[in-house]
């Protein structure tokens, strides 16, 4: 199996410690499929066409990831930066479901903000309870005006800053045509 811990060397580098430990646990307790076999997009319809493969998922992250750090520094709000990437490396960590079943679901964005949830509780002290509660938003709410369930929004504007930040990194990478060079 690969090591996401690996994968994900660099990226996690950019964060600080609290957050970096953070997101290597919850990593970790990810899914392994996702950094084996696990294509960004299950019709083709939403991502370029090189993140149709086995590690689409991963190439997809890391194309978010760097979109994500570049909105950070233009909209001025360097204070959200880890919160912001750490949810990145998140928001797809169970695109398929908890087991691999060859097509997106549609509520991953829930299963993965509840994995979060989980790492917030079971390692309690990481990051504080409100950083914890607005990561798992931010993991939650990435479908922006798509979200299901309690991720079901009326407007842009109902979102948080960092929130519509990782909405709008995940909407521009996945766009066919915008290629973000990692």
């Amino acid at each position: 199996m690969k090591n996401p811990l690996n994968i994900f060397a660099t990226e996690l580098a950019r964060l600080g410690a609290s957050f970096r430990a953070f997101a290597e646990r919850a990593l970790s307790l990810a899914p392994a499929y996702v950094f084996t076999d696990c294509p960004s997009s299950s019709t083709g319809r939403y991502h370029n066409t090189d993140e149709l493969g086995p590690d689409g998922t991963v190439l997809h992250t890391k194309r978010v990831f760097a979109v994500a750090d570049a909105l950070v520094t233009a909209l001025g709000i360097g204070h959200y930066r880890d919160l912001v990437l750490t949810a990145v490396l998140l928001h797809d960590a169970c695109k398929q479901g908890l087991y691999r079943s060859g097509r997106t679901v549609n509520t991953h964005p829930a299963i993965a903000a509840n994995l979060t949830s989980f790492v917030a509780g079971y390692y309690p002290g990481i990051i504080n309870g409100r950083a914890a509660a607005l990561l798992a938003d931010c993991v939650g709410f990435h479908y922006g005006p798509w979200g299901t369930g309690d991720y079901a929004i009326n407007s842009l504007a109902d979102l948080s800053v960092p929130a519509l930040v990782v909405h709008a990194a995940d909407y521009i990478a996945s766009r066919k045509g915008v290629y973000v060079n990692v």
